[in-house]
């Protein structure tokens, strides 16, 4: 990864429209991270190996440290009971007067069937799931701060958490046939602006005759944060090149190029194991016979 792309992810990690748009207060509205002056910027302390989780967390590290309104205090802070762990605060921050618990994730789910259930968008990993992920977002990660073992060593810290909010990053990858045409199902309290990409699986590649004219770029984890700009020609590759390497993978994440070199939209390819994984995990996907195969 270019470090030109690492500067542009940290400003992604703001900018970026989040994924949830609700009334609920912890879910911050899409102009409350438009409103934030960031600069695009390198940072050595950016770890390309780390998980994407992690690493997503680190470019946030790196915005707060240079945002003069906010001051990280703690991130990372474990909560523990007799020996068992009961969970971490991933950052607490002061924002101006107020301090706040950040809970943050950074997450991709493809919607397949009924794609207006919240059931139905699952990870390019099938047991990472939007329905669990938000489950686990609002009713554990964020309550966090009301355990009493919680407010103990907040107390031992000397922190008072006056408000809290979820900061929830990513893409939804729509099936590729409603993507071409701008046919987008989602549940309730998904932010309208949200990212979107696209997903096919790897037999219905030859399918779509416009692929088949198109380069394409096999994005490594880094890269799926920010939109990708100038590509070096030789990270490019053909349509014959992009069956055979995704031929035998579980899930490709994938850019299409453009004659400029510029991405012109994302998403990943995805075998037969990869669905049949999602219907096992989710049975009702593979119950819901009116959504069989996506139409279009």
């Amino acid at each position: 990864m270019n470090r030109n792309q690492e500067a542009n992810n940290i400003v992604w990690a703001v900018k970026s429209p989040p994924l949830i748009s609700s009334k609920d207060k912890i879910w911050p509205e899409a102009n409350w991270f438009r409103d934030w002056e960031v600069k695009a910027f390198r940072s050595e302390s950016l770890n390309p190996n780390q998980k994407l989780g992690l690493y997503f967390e680190k470019t946030l590290h790196e915005w707060i440290e240079r945002e003069p309104k906010l001051v990280l205090l703690a991130h990372n802070l474990k909560v523990s009971s007799k020996r068992r762990t009961l969970g971490e605060f991933d950052l607490i921050v002061r924002n101006e007067n107020s301090i706040e618990h950040w809970e943050i994730a950074v997450k991709f789910f493809l919607g397949i069937r009924n794609r207006k259930n919240i059931g139905h968008w699952i990870g390019p990993n099938p047991r990472d799931t939007l329905e669990r992920k938000l489950d686990s977002l609002e009713n554990r990660q964020i309550r966090l701060g009301d355990n009493p073992d919680a407010k103990r060593i907040l107390e031992q810290k000397d922190i008072k958490i006056d408000s809290r909010r979820i900061i929830f990053k990513g893409r939804l990858f729509h099936p590729y046939k409603m993507f071409k045409t701008s046919r987008f199902e989602f549940p309730k309290d998904i932010n309208l602006s949200h990212e979107k990409g696209w997903w096919l699986r790897w037999e219905e590649l030859d399918s779509h005759k416009e692929l088949k004219n198109s380069f394409f770029k096999l994005l490594d984890k880094r890269e799926w944060l920010a939109q990708l700009k100038t590509i070096d020609t030789e990270e490019m590759i053909s349509f014959d090149e992009l069956k055979d390497r995704c031929a035998s993978i579980f899930t490709s994440h994938v850019a299409i190029i453009n004659s400029e070199r510029n991405e012109l939209s994302r998403g990943f390819v995805v075998s037969k194991d990869w669905e049949a994984q999602a219907s096992s995990i989710c049975p009702e996907i593979a119950a819901d016979a009116a959504y069989d195969r996506d139409p279009g």
